[in-house]
């Protein structure tokens, strides 16, 4: 049988123990020693759940035969790496780093989810006031981030990392980490205004872009795909046809309407919306 309820059970099993652990640092909330063992189970379990996963997913068809085609760095033939797929140059060299150590594509993907959890630690730690809580929800709604998209976590990931230098309005660092996070996923070029966004904004503007959003969303008007494919032109060589392989696949291609996730994204904006006031932190951009 292909699909089977059975499979969601690991998954339930897991939210249901950052739910357990989302309450006991509620309760224990001004006990530092038991919030401390919260955030290592956190990460602990994270690292055992996605970093053993073995060959989960769709993306890693296309990830598993690079990697064992990457020469390790400094290797006889290792600049014939960035002639492999449309990978960026970025992702390529940090694959030929991790080459060097194992050419297991099991341990790429361990390398791999102990980065986006450290990431992961670092934010939740700064910004939110329950830190299981947040892996919680980041698991709950983002579970495909961590299984598929490899190189666009990266870059989202060096992004969350950036948000510190928006707040401090401190450019030039944040200059550097949104181009090494271009160099894992060059969509991390729509992220790059945000530097530029005013850190108070009505609510009423982000009612507006939701509406106009969700009209040209369900009109099926391609409104991104022009936008897509010309910055994929300008940039040239390998992103040209990045951009091409995307805006043609049968993945992205497809027109989508009304679904379980279009009805999740929106009941959670609505939710944010309401709550916005009382959720967020004095500390954090945009509050």
């Amino acid at each position: 049988m292909l699909y089977s309820y059975t499979y969601s059970v690991p998954y339930l099993l897991l939210l249901s123990l950052f739910i357990l652990l989302t309450v006991v640092e509620y309760n224990y909330d001004n006990n530092r020693k038991i919030r401390q063992c919260v955030r290592i189970c956190c990460c602990a379990l994270f690292v055992l759940f996605f970093g053993f996963r073995g060959f989960v997913g769709w993306d890693w068809v296309n990830y598993y035969p690079a990697y064992q085609e990457i020469v390790p760095l400094f290797s006889r033939g290792y600049l014939n790496n960035y002639d492999i797929g449309t990978f960026e140059g970025g992702f390529v060299t940090f694959m030929s780093v991790v080459k060097l150590i194992s050419s297991n594509y099991h341990f790429f993907i361990l390398v791999c989810v102990v980065i986006d959890v450290s990431i992961l630690h670092v934010f939740f730690k700064r910004h939110s006031s329950n830190y299981a809580f947040s892996f919680l929800i980041f698991i709950a709604l983002y579970l495909g981030a961590e299984l598929d998209i490899l190189r666009n976590m990266k870059s989202i990931g060096l992004f969350l990392l950036s948000v510190k230098y928006i707040q401090q309005r401190r450019f030039l660092p944040y200059l550097l980490l949104m181009t090494l996070a271009f160099m894992f996923h060059s969509s991390t070029l729509f992220l790059f205004p945000l530097y530029f966004v005013p850190r108070t904004l009505p609510r009423q503007c982000f009612i507006v872009v939701f509406v106009v959003g969700n009209l040209l969303y369900l009109s099926q008007i391609a409104y991104m795909a022009p936008l897509i494919s010309e910055g994929g032109r300008l940039l040239g060589g390998k992103y040209a046809a990045l951009t091409g392989a995307y805006l043609n696949s049968d993945l992205y291609a497809q027109a989508r309407g009304i679904s379980i996730g279009y009805l999740e994204r929106t009941l959670t904006f609505v939710l944010v919306v309401l709550f916005i006031k009382n959720s967020i932190p004095a500390n954090m951009p945009f509050s």
